[in-house]
């Protein structure tokens, strides 16, 4: 089974700082891969838009590789997320209506379905590191709406 860490974070105000992602993908304990990065300037800065990207790029990640025939869980520390995503919550945010699409329109593409499981944040705390390296180390500045994966 393959095992996904996603977490995604905000610096300086929420909303209105610097939002960052991050996940990071195991199987049989062992780290295989990862991806972390800034959510794209036009989107808002938000933790749960962060949340929502970590998401979707681990889902990215997964499709890229080929790897829609595997058991795949995926697991966060974001109640809201994990809750949205298999509709025991409502989306009523129109920017995260718009994630939360684009995360059921990839989840399609999995035969066996992926698995959402939320955690505590002690047991994210890879990810949730990537996720705040990936904002130190970005100087604070975030890419252009061109590059973003959501359409």
């Amino acid at each position: 089974m393959i095992q996904v860490n996603c977490d995604g974070g905000i610096r300086g105000g929420n909303p209105g700082g610097t939002p960052s992602w991050a996940w990071v993908r195991r199987q049989e304990g062992q780290k295989l891969r990862f991806g972390s990065g800034l959510v794209p300037e036009g989107r808002p800065a938000t933790s749960n838009v962060a949340e929502y990207y970590a998401v979707l790029y681990a889902l990215h990640a997964l499709l890229d590789e080929g790897l829609v025939d595997e058991e795949v869980e995926l697991r966060s520390d974001s109640q809201l997320i994990v809750n949205q995503i298999l509709g025991n919550f409502a989306v009523s945010q129109p920017a995260l209506q718009i994630l939360h699409r684009a995360v059921k329109d990839m989840l399609q593409w999995f035969d066996r379905g992926i698995q959402f499981i939320w955690v505590p944040r002690t047991q994210n705390v890879e990810a949730d590191s990537l996720a705040a390296d990936a904002f130190y180390k970005s100087g604070k500045r975030r890419p252009a709406k061109e590059r973003d994966i959501v359409k």
